[in-house]
């Protein structure tokens, strides 16, 4: 089934639960996970609590260092082997990149399930992903 599983993380808690999930899938199946993070210059965001701040890049990137190296530790906690990214440029360009050098077989990311002018404001990085991925993507609230 899945060999390689990519998981964009952000530090919220609806990107905590595409990492769980991404582990539960992994473990059982002796699936690498790559998980990366994304780092907007033109729109630094941290989306991890409300309301929204706007992030300096270099303290985004360290923020982003420090959510990757917590899920990595997860995964190797649950004994599955992973790796990490941390990536600037458009968060769907860059996801998708990501999916393509690792040669994932599925993106598992959570969703905010924004509507309205949130929503309209800031996009939807899971839905470009849907729109534009060339494999599965498994999205979880």
């Amino acid at each position: 089934m899945f060999q390689k599983i990519l998981v964009p993380v952000d530090g919220s808690p609806i990107s905590d639960a595409g990492i769980s999930l991404a582990i539960k899938l992994a473990a059982p199946l002796h699936a690498k996970v790559r998980f990366v993070y994304v780092v907007e210059p033109a729109r630094v965001l941290e989306v991890a609590s409300a309301p929204i701040t706007v992030l300096e890049p270099d303290i985004a990137k360290a923020a982003g260092k420090e959510f990757l190296a917590e899920a990595v530790a997860r995964a190797r906690s649950a004994e599955v082997n992973t790796s990490s990214e941390l990536a600037e440029g458009p968060a769907t360009d860059k996801i998708l990149e990501a999916a393509r050098s690792f040669g994932a077989d599925v993106i598992v990311m959570g969703t905010h399930g924004r509507g309205g002018i949130m929503r309209a404001v800031l996009g939807s990085v899971a839905e470009g992903v849907i729109r534009r991925a060339h494999i599965p993507v498994l999205v979880t609230r």
